[in-house]
């Protein structure tokens, strides 16, 4: 059972520490944006995409952290973890500009 609890912790903070890692990048793309003075941008869309998501990403990692270390939801936590990650390839294709 302490194997389970370390796994939660070190996956729990992996995953949350790159959501809020591009969450900062994301808020500096915003500000750097606003300092051009650009007409329209950056718009809303830009502000869920490159903000709000992430932020909302990580604190999923951090309730799902909470969720397995207090709840008989163990194992279905962690493969909600495994699905952000999954979600994560697929977020990195847009906020990368595409290919």
């Amino acid at each position: 059972m302490r194997a389970f609890a370390i796994f939660n912790a070190l996956v729990a903070g992996a995953d949350a520490l790159v959501w809020f890692a591009l969450a900062w990048i994301g808020w500096g793309l915003l500000r750097g944006v606003e300092h051009q003075h650009v007409a329209g941008y950056p718009n809303r869309g830009q502000f869920i995409y490159y903000l709000w998501f992430p932020l909302a990403m990580a604190a999923c990692a951090v309730a799902l952290y909470v969720i397995a270390r207090n709840t008989r939801f163990r194992a279905p936590a962690i493969l909600a973890h495994a699905l952000m990650f999954f979600v994560l390839l697929f977020f990195l294709f847009g906020y990368g500009g595409g290919v």
